[in-house]
């Protein structure tokens, strides 16, 4: 703790992400926080990555098999010391001085978990060869758009591994069932990039990810003899935010 503002640590999984990597680095650097770490967990990359991550004077660099974000993240999570903690895509950004909004917020409401901010697309505009905003801002079940007290992990868990997508939808739900409190910020906090190498690209790798998670979430309802009525299945999509548009 540095000035009574409590450790933040970001994770980013990254599998051969050279394209995009420093810029997502450079947006934490603009955050214009201390204290932070910045935990890049490399999924086999066997680009530029290892030394793009190595050469920021922020990052602690952990190398990881080729498993998937799930357990990545996972991995991160193992040895992250922060208080707070948040996600980073390596080819998505952050505005600045955003962090130092979220951890605030989150101090003065010690029932809240999780923060949350808008998402704005960000998509390449083929005739200038530029990524430029796309679509209006959404409130999006993306794992970079939130702020989460660290010990939330050990009440929700960490990031099911037997799902290669569809583990963000499976962890909010989770968090969900149990109560956790997630607040929203009227605010553009992340820039997701849509590109070709999105795994979120492959509509059926996403669509099947999903159902699996939401079948999950039915069953564990089941299980504890839960009736789902329409007005929590809405409360749920509300919490969840505008999934069905990523």
């Amino acid at each position: 703790m540095i000035d009574g503002k409590p450790l933040v640590s970001v994770i980013i999984p990254v599998h051969n992400g050279e394209l995009f990597l420093g810029e997502a680095l450079a947006s934490i650097h603009r955050q214009y926080y201390e204290p932070i770490e910045v935990i890049v967990v490399d999924d086999g990359s066997t680009d530029q990555t290892a030394d793009i991550a190595k050469s920021d004077p922020l990052v602690h660099y952990l190398k990881s098999s080729c498993a998937g974000p799930g357990p990545a993240r996972n991995r991160g999570l193992e040895i992250a010391k922060g208080e707070f903690v948040t996600f980073l895509d390596s080819d998505d950004f952050w505005l600045d001085n955003i962090l130092i909004k979220f951890v605030e917020y989150l101090q003065i409401r010690p029932l809240v978990d999780i923060v949350q901010g808008l998402m704005q697309p960000y998509v390449l505009n083929s005739d200038l060869g530029v990524f430029l905003p796309h679509s209006q801002p959404v409130f999006l079940m993306q794992l970079g758009c939130c702020l989460y007290r660290k010990s939330l992990f050990q009440r929700v868990g960490t990031f099911d591994e037997s799902l290669y997508s569809g583990q963000d939808m499976d962890w909010f739900t989770r968090a969900w069932e149990l109560g956790i409190i997630k607040h929203r910020l009227a605010q553009v906090v992340l820039y997701y990039r849509r590109h070709e190498k999105n795994i979120t690209k492959s509509i059926k790798i996403l669509q099947k990810g999903r159902l699996e998670a939401f079948h999950r979430h039915l069953q564990r309802m089941k299980q504890k003899n839960s009736q789902i009525m329409d007005n929590n299945h809405s409360s749920l999509m509300d919490y969840l935010g505008a999934w069905s548009e990523r």
